[in-house]
């Protein structure tokens, strides 16, 4: 305003005053106009962010297996369009059987925050995800026990089916309030109170529960396909409000593929190679042929469940039309699992744990979403830099409290004397209490105390319930509560912070070169006469579940790693039960709870059953 002002004083002298009103007069519609503009002119339109998507076993009785009698149905491919069958198919590249996996981790997370990963779903979902609900059919709406058998359950998933899946049909029963995220429905033989376990419902019996799961089916090409399945005991799937696939246990004293196909129409698959390979604990289903236009999704749903109770399995993988698979030993080919996101390296452990490696390939095989694989973005990898250990130099200019400055290097420290030797080889002493404050911290961290340190492990046993409707020995679950123990065993004061690290290692039972870390705990104290110089700490209960069926399955407790370091990050003291654990432990400290790793601390693949097929 004072820059205006001025220059319209130096105009107004000498000039005549008509001039000036129309300067003014020009001045104010010039004002008044971009006034309006601004007040008229629309706001840009908003940026619009799209945010990428983030990223128990027991022995069933032998049932013989039979084809049913009656007739196959006519079978129409579903389409979105019109199938074209002289195209040319699209190719997807085959990884094979993972025969010799390298633990290379094909997933990409994106940064994606962590989430709890189960065999089930995953605590929060992708955007690409099927949404699973749990239901304990042994409880009403309310949560209170209700009279349920087998027989009944399998009449009420009829029910539900023939009833066109309608979620009404399922609600009086318990609805867990948790929900579950799943981007493939890869389950292998494992215990039927995994699924409860996952949805929070740790205290549901194994039995007479279901699963139901809705999303959508996609692709960012033309595709035709069909899925393979096994479930033990329930797997369905519906696509564009059609049964494309049953897949539950056969035959058997509840009948349970033959009245949930009975409750579909009917359903049979038209291809003869139903029922005739192994997958997970029986022979897999080939479900009929879809075809996908590009980008554009089909409704689709899923339901897994138990009915007595034991074994759990729920495998679904894809053949995609006019790709060759390899094949395993039966002559099966070895089908990419379905997938609507890459799974990460925790669900793959997961899965490796209980997959025979030859009956379905983890890696390779299509996505099904609506974002071709070069159009994602590509992983940023931050490698860990190692750090560079720079030897500090043991000369330093040591400071007295009167102001004095002698320049050596640190000797030891001889009841209250300070052994230093300069430059030129000869030791001086000075008294540690003439040293300053800082002097006298670098003299009590170079000789750090001793502790005597000792591992402690706590344990109980407790047998899950299980089914009364099958003899069977139910698993057994040890609750580990993994801690240690340090005393100083020397006499000088050391009015310093310690930190604690306390490494805890597993076994498998089924393969004892394979170990997985169970436990990882920090603490610190400073040792002082208000503790007694000691310093004792526990972790949180850590659960092991252990069963037998052809092979023995679970884990157990096998090593210890305790490591003790000081304020500068230097390690003073550690002790292991173990001889490889401490050379590894810039590895250990790289992993999370739940990782698998080898004798080099190298993270690896647990390992699956052998390839075992039912004709053995």
């Amino acid at each position: 305003m004072k820059t205006l002002v001025q220059t319209y004083r130096g105009v107004v002298k000498g000039t005549s005053s008509g001039w000036i009103i129309s300067i003014l007069l020009h001045l104010g519609v010039a004002l008044l106009a971009t006034s309006i503009f601004l007040v008229v002119q629309k706001p840009a339109p908003p940026i619009m962010i799209v945010r990428e998507p983030v990223k128990l076993d027991l022995i069933r009785p032998q049932v013989r297996i039979e084809q049913s009698s009656s007739p196959a149905r006519q079978v129409t491919p579903i389409s979105v369009t019109k199938n074209s069958l002289d195209r040319p198919q699209m190719e997807v590249p085959e990884l094979g059987a993972n025969l010799g996996d390298t633990g290379l981790d094909l997933s990409m997370d994106f940064g994606a925050p962590e989430a709890t990963s189960t065999l089930v779903g995953d605590s929060f979902g992708t955007g690409f995800d099927f949404v699973g609900t749990f239901y304990d059919f042994k409880r009403d709406r309310t949560g209170r026990t209700v009279p349920m058998d087998p027989h009944q359950f399998v009449a009420e998933v009829a029910g539900f089916i023939r009833g066109d899946w309608r979620i009404s049909e399922l609600a009086r029963f318990y609805r867990s309030p948790k929900q579950l995220y799943a981007g493939c429905f890869m389950v292998p033989p494992v215990k039927s109170s995994v699924a409860p376990a996952a949805f929070d419902e740790a205290d549901t019996v194994g039995y007479c529960w279901l699963a139901h799961y809705k999303g959508q089916l996609v692709y960012h090409d033309d595709i035709t396909f069909r899925f393979w399945g096994q479930g033990d005991d329930i797997m369905a799937v519906r696509v564009d409000g059609e049964e494309v696939l049953m897949a539950s246990w056969p035959g058997g004293s509840w009948s349970t593929q033959e009245a949930l196909t009975s409750a579909a129409g009917g359903w049979q698959s038209s291809s003869p190679k139903s029922r005739t390979y192994t997958m997970g604990n029986n022979k897999a289903v080939v479900g009929d042929w879809i075809t996908l236009k590009k980008g554009e999704p089909l409704d689709m749903e899923v339901i897994i469940g138990e009915v007595p109770g034991g074994t759990f399995c729920s495998m679904l993988t894809v053949e995609v039309q006019g790709v060759d698979y390899a094949l395993n030993r039966e002559q099966a080919p070895i089908l990419p699992m379905f997938k609507t996101v890459e799974p990460s390296r925790d669900l793959k452990d997961r899965i490796y744990e209980s997959l025979t490696y030859d009956h379905a390939a983890v890696n390779g095989g299509p996505v099904f979403r609506d974002i071709p694989p070069s159009e994602l973005p590509e992983a940023q990898f931050q490698p860990l830099e190692a750090p560079i250990n720079v030897p500090a130099s043991p000369i330093r200019i040591w400071t007295r409290i009167d102001g004095a400055a002698v320049k050596g290097e640190f000797v030891s420290r001889m009841g209250d004397q300070v052994v230093l030797k300069n430059a030129l080889g000869s030791t001086v002493r000075i008294p540690f209490g003439e040293l300053s404050s800082d002097d006298r911290k670098v003299v009590e961290l170079a000789e750090p105390p001793a502790f005597n340190c000792s591992f402690t492990k706590q344990s109980s046993q407790r047998i899950i319930k299980t089914t009364p409707y099958l003899n069977e020995i139910p698993p057994r679950l040890l609750e580990y509560t993994f801690g240690a123990k340090m005393k100083q065993t020397t006499a000088r004061a050391y009015p310093h912070r310690i930190s604690v690290e306390l490494f805890v290692l597993g076994q498998q039972r089924i393969d004892d070169r394979k170990f997985v870390l169970l436990d990882h705990q920090v603490s610190s104290f400073i040792p002082d006469s208000e503790n007694g110089r000691s310093h004792i700490f526990r972790g949180e209960p850590v659960e092991l579940m252990s069963y037998d069926t052809s092979e023995p399955h679970g884990q157990k407790y096998s090593d210890y790693l305790l490591v003790l370091t000081d304020e500068r990050g230097e390690i003073i003291q550690h002790s292991s039960s173990a001889n490889w654990l401490f050379p590894n432990l810039g590895k250990l400290r790289n992993l999370k709870v739940g990782n698998f790793l080898d004798k080099t601390g190298a993270r690896v693949y647990p390992t699956g059953p052998g390839p075992k097929s039912l004709y053995d």
